[in-house]
């Protein structure tokens, strides 16, 4: 048998359903009747989920909204995709992917091979990623800027790697005018972005102008700016403390998208693709969003989460030798108006690590003592003197905890006992009293400094309990542990009435 005849009996026995031209020719399906009042869209359908529109005369559901997908109405017939248009839009997708990998490894590929960079590859360009306009397809751009991270943020980590990844984060941040109506809701420049305190000492922040408002936040970062995702990480911070409904807060009426999805979007692009990529350590850009990070998982509700980040935060200021006192640091900065504190940064990761492990009975990252030296304690304000003999305190009581509960020292515990108190007799009486957090203070930055004494309040009488629980219950024929029980009693009550005033 020739080869001819092998030739016409495998066309013989083909399937038609494998020729494209079988579905092109093919009817088209019948439609069912749509329901008389049923308002919703093809891609919905599609996913099965509920079609929801923000209004009545908006064109656009929000579920195509935010993924970006075209809204149909299924009272239009849909538009099905046949087999040769999907292989020919797979087919112009791979050779834009091709092209844009190669231009990011900085290496010419053949259009119909796509090969690997060689280890002498020449540097990765600069510039923007340009293509013919003849070899675009409508959706590469939505594609490749909106939903896939791949070819943005695996690139090359130089700059045309970190421009490429500014440009695709810059594509999910909320539109201006969406974020003029956020800072409207907040109060306007009253606002106070409390997260300042990790990066800057209390002597610059107590000074005129030392406290940034939220003003800033109006400011939406150019596509190519650095860095973007701290900007995404403070905006998300910040809509924590909006009410997440519009309906509610009269202020967030308009705004085309629901702050918790806003929300959601700008913290879930920036972790992962920024804060969980390692290529960026060594960046004091990229620790100050690990523990913008930690604190937004904090306000979640996520303890545990937010510990693992405060942690990795800590392993990473190591490595970039911020544990070691003198002028042996290495790191850059990616913002001019960037003001690096090794010192301080450090030492409020350790204090926050601290804090945590306190609430969930975790051992501590790290056994350092040196924020409490002489020479820190003469160069900080009296709160923050507190504050650093609080982080050696806590992590004396962490290191008892990990101990065998037999050897407890009572003798110990009451040394620790009067450094404590000794520490609290070095602030005036009426530093003391429960915070003022009505009237005036609630929309000036004086309402930051009342926070600050809150939380170190709450934190002074945290340690007092965490000292002296284990001896609660302990039985004794002299009574010698009657002081550490009205301790913890009296500490309870403490912190109860604070929270009971911060929730009203």
């Amino acid at each position: 048998m020739d080869a001819a005849s092998d030739q016409r009996t495998a066309q013989a026995h083909r399937s038609p359903t494998l020729d494209p031209e079988y579905w092109d020719s093919a009817p088209p399906l019948k439609r069912k009747k749509l329901r008389k009042g049923t308002r919703s869209c093809w891609e919905c359908k599609r996913r099965k989920m509920k079609c929801v529109f923000d209004g009545p005369d908006n064109a656009v559901c929000v579920g195509c909204h935010t993924r970006w997908t075209k809204c149909v109405s299924q009272e239009f017939p849909e538009k099905v995709p046949t087999i040769s248009t999907i292989l020919d839009d797979n087919r112009q997708l791979r050779s834009r992917l091709r092209r844009v990998e190669s231009q990011l490894a900085g290496l010419p590929t053949p259009p119909s091979v796509c090969k690997h960079p060689s280890s002498n590859a020449s540097p990765p360009s600069h510039g923007p990623i340009n293509t013919p306009t003849e070899d675009r397809h409508p959706q590469d751009d939505l594609i490749l800027d909106r939903n896939s991270s791949s070819a943005h943020a695996i690139g090359d980590p130089g700059a045309s790697g970190a421009d490429a990844l500014s440009r695709t984060l810059w594509g999910f941040l909320p539109s201006r005018q969406d974020t003029a109506i956020i800072y409207k809701a907040s109060g306007g420049h009253h606002s106070i972005p409390f997260h300042e305190v990790l990066t800057t000492p209390y002597g610059i922040l107590n000074q005129d102008g030392g406290l940034r408002s939220q003003e800033r936040l109006r400011e939406v970062p150019g596509p190519n700016s650095h860095p973007i995702a701290r900007h995404m990480l403070h905006l998300a911070s910040f809509l924590q403390h909006l009410h997440p409904d519009p309906d509610l807060n009269e202020e967030l009426r308009g705004i085309s998208e629901a702050p918790q999805a806003i929300r959601e979007r700008l913290a879930d692009k920036a972790i992962s693709l920024v804060t969980t990529n390692v290529r960026f350590v060594g960046s004091f850009e990229f620790l100050e969003c690990i523990m913008i990070e930690s604190l937004y998982q904090a306000n979640c509700g996520y303890l545990r989460r937010s510990w693992m980040t405060a942690r990795r935060a800590m392993t990473i200021a190591q490595s970039m030798g911020f544990h070691r006192s003198g002028a042996r640091t290495q790191y850059t900065v990616l913002h001019p108006q960037t003001k690096a504190y090794p010192d301080i940064m450090w030492f409020r990761i350790v204090f926050y690590d601290r804090q945590m492990c306190l609430i969930l009975g975790m051992p501590q990252g790290t056994s350092d003592q040196s924020m409490a030296s002489d020479a820190m304690l003469a160069k900080d304000s009296a709160s923050g003197r507190l504050e650093r003999i609080h982080c050696v305190i806590a992590s004396q009581i962490l290191d008892r905890n990990e101990s065998d509960s037999v050897s407890y020292d009572y003798s110990w515990t009451q040394n620790l006992d009067k450094q404590l108190q000794r520490a609290a007799r070095n602030l005036p009486s009426r530093w003391w009293l429960v915070p003022n957090l009505s009237g005036e203070k609630q929309y000036s930055q004086a309402l930051f400094w009342e926070m600050r004494r809150l939380s170190e309040q709450l934190f002074h009488y945290n340690l007092l309990n965490q000292l002296h629980l284990p001896y609660l219950f302990r039985d004794s024929l002299e009574r010698k542990f009657d002081y550490s029980r009205i301790t913890c009693v009296n500490a309870s009550r403490e912190i109860l009435s604070r929270f009971i005033m911060l929730r009203r």
